[in-house]
């Protein structure tokens, strides 16, 4: 959840051969975190009568499912073209928006994410013309 790659989680956290950690056992947390979340945030809604911050609830859900930084965030959208691990290295990259991803020249872009890169950028240069809309609309 915080960039670290799985091989280090793996490493780190496995005591000895015989009882390794593996990838599906981190993912496995993860995913029990999440369902937990989900139902610590709505006992906390009923309990307070409303939810204390329902997008800090939903990003810290969202990070755990995607496995990626709170900064990299805003990139989530492309999931589904990239993996966590493709998100991780732009973040690297100092990519954590789709503003510096849409200026990011295509051989580097390529570099980093493969064959993806062009549908990348033009998806990325394509939100960030929808968000200037929004904000001249407002």
């Amino acid at each position: 959840m915080d960039g670290k790659p799985t091989f280090e989680i793996e490493q780190r956290y496995s005591s000895n051969a015989f009882s390794a950690i593996g990838h599906g056992d981190a993912r496995g947390y993860a995913d029990g975190c999440r369902f937990l979340l989900v139902a610590i945030t709505r006992i906390a809604a009923i309990i307070h009568e409303t939810a204390k911050d329902p997008e800090q609830a939903s990003a810290l859900n969202k990070r755990l499912e995607v496995g990626v930084p709170a900064e990299v965030l805003p990139l989530v959208h492309t999931a589904a073209i990239l993996s966590s691990g493709k998100l991780l290295l732009l973040r690297r990259a100092g990519v954590i928006d789709f503003q510096t991803l849409s200026a990011k020249p295509l051989v580097d872009c390529r570099l980093i994410v493969g064959g993806r890169a062009e549908t990348l950028i033009a998806t990325a240069a394509r939100i960030v013309q929808q968000q200037q809309l929004l904000a001249a609309a407002a």
